[in-house]
């Protein structure tokens, strides 16, 4: 963990560094995040908050990004085996945090209507809650268990930037998160909507 948390550290020093080495201009983003599974595993409704730093790359219409989330749901239906035949489909406190490193293209840099693409490579530190059925007990016969995990990922964006105030703006956004690994339960794939405001 805390090699994890050394690493996240670095990461952000050097991306702080290289945005004043460019002197190029920057973004602040806020957003409102709501998350659905993708496919027939789970049923799968979280929401929370996106925070982005986004700068230009010079004077082009790239742009390089750095973001963090926290997504909750109070309950979460998955159907699937977990660990040694456990089968449990009643999952609450589902908890995803995503840090994203990335890059976009805004194709109408500085216009009223802005839209944009770009792929992030993530990181998720995911946690759950388990309440198994009394038939079916731990070994050491708890009903419960939280399971965390670290998995990483890629995520392709597509958006739109609103133009409408000098100093704060609207945006909104689509993301698809695929989510690399095979090992239950946290080898899923979600989409995540987002709304927010840009500085």
């Amino acid at each position: 963990m805390i090699n994890q948390g050394i690493k996240y550290i670095i990461s952000l020093f050097l991306f702080f560094t290289i945005n004043t080495l460019l002197q190029a201009q920057s973004n602040f983003m806020v957003s409102y995040t709501n998350t659905k599974a993708v496919g027939d595993e789970q049923v799968l409704d979280l929401n929370g908050v996106n925070i982005e730093w986004r700068t230009f790359i010079k004077k082009s219409n790239f742009s390089a990004s750095i973001s963090a989330g926290f997504q909750m749901s109070a309950r979460s239906d998955f159907n699937r085996e977990i660990d040694s035949g456990i089968i449990s489909s009643d999952v609450k406190n589902l908890r995803i945090v995503p840090t994203t490193f990335g890059i976009n293209y805004h194709f109408r840099k500085g216009k009223f209507f802005e839209p944009y693409i770009g792929i992030s490579g993530v990181s998720y530190y995911m946690t759950r809650d388990l309440y198994f059925s009394l038939l079916r007990q731990t070994q050491d016969n708890r009903q419960t268990a939280t399971l965390e995990e670290w998995n990483f990922g890629i995520s392709p964006e597509v958006g739109v930037i609103t133009k409408i105030f000098d100093k704060v703006n609207v945006f909104a956004n689509i993301e698809y998160h695929h989510v690399f690994g095979d090992k239950p339960p946290f080898n899923f794939q979600f989409m995540s909507f987002n709304v927010g405001l840009i500085f």
